[in-house]
């Protein structure tokens, strides 16, 4: 931080905290009222904190509509503390019209012209770090969150793989248990038929060796 930006910092700082004189601007109403006092540059840095303090009690339809009255306004005539207004309005978290892109570039017009040279563009220096860090660090958690949420999907897609291969192993044993089982009822049946076809060839056996036996004792019976 250069050394100029922390001699006017701690006055910032405490007109950002509270401002003798600065008085809440009603709903509806502007920053108006917020004065001049006699030092003009430190006093815009007073009625931008002041401007930013009050700014926090409106609601989105008061915000939107300080928005395109600025908007208006400084299209109009070019207004820099219109512009550093709108960059208040623009970089609030939860503004209707939040915008840090548009914000950023506002600051970076004005600082190109300003840098260096008075506390409102030291002011503006420090809103435009702020800022940067803000939208940087956003940007960062939104990589982050893109990996973890890809991380997530690969790691769905692993167990949900793992589980069909166990599905499809499981449904591959089941269906070779039961090949398994029919094959031992094969086997059952067919040693029965053996032992069936065993039994009718020992009745043929025993049949056949009565039939040669009578034919033998026919062969040697007398003849009469």
């Amino acid at each position: 931080m250069k050394p100029h930006l922390r001699s006017w910092f701690p006055v910032g700082l405490l007109a950002c905290l509270g401002l003798a004189g600065c008085e809440t601007i009603p709903n509806g109403q502007t920053a108006g009222s917020c004065g001049y006092p006699t030092v003009e540059l430190v006093n815009r840095v007073a009625i931008l904190a002041c401007y930013h303090r009050q700014m926090q009690g409106w609601g989105a339809m008061n915000l939107t509509s300080e928005f395109n009255r600025l908007q208006n306004r400084f299209q109009k005539d070019g207004n820099e503390m219109d512009r550093l207004r709108l960059v208040l309005l623009l970089s609030r978290p939860d503004s209707p019209v939040l915008d840090r892109p548009r914000a950023l570039s506002l600051l970076d017009d004005y600082l190109q012209d300003h840098s260096g040279r008075d506390a409102v563009a030291d002011f503006a220096g420090l809103m435009r770090e702020l800022l940067s860090r803000q939208q940087n660090l956003e940007i960062a958690l939104a990589a982050e969150s893109e990996r973890s949420s890809a991380d997530l999907a690969r790691e769905q897609a692993r167990t949900l793989s793992e589980a069909l291969k166990k599905k499809a192993n499981s449904a591959r044993a089941r269906n070779l248990q039961e090949d398994f089982e029919a094959l031992k009822q094969d086997k059952a049946r067919l040693e029965a038929e053996n032992e069936k076809l065993r039994e009718d060839l020992g009745e043929l056996r025993f049949k056949l060796d009565a039939l040669r036996e009578i034919e033998r004792s026919m062969e040697t019976r007398p003849r009469p």
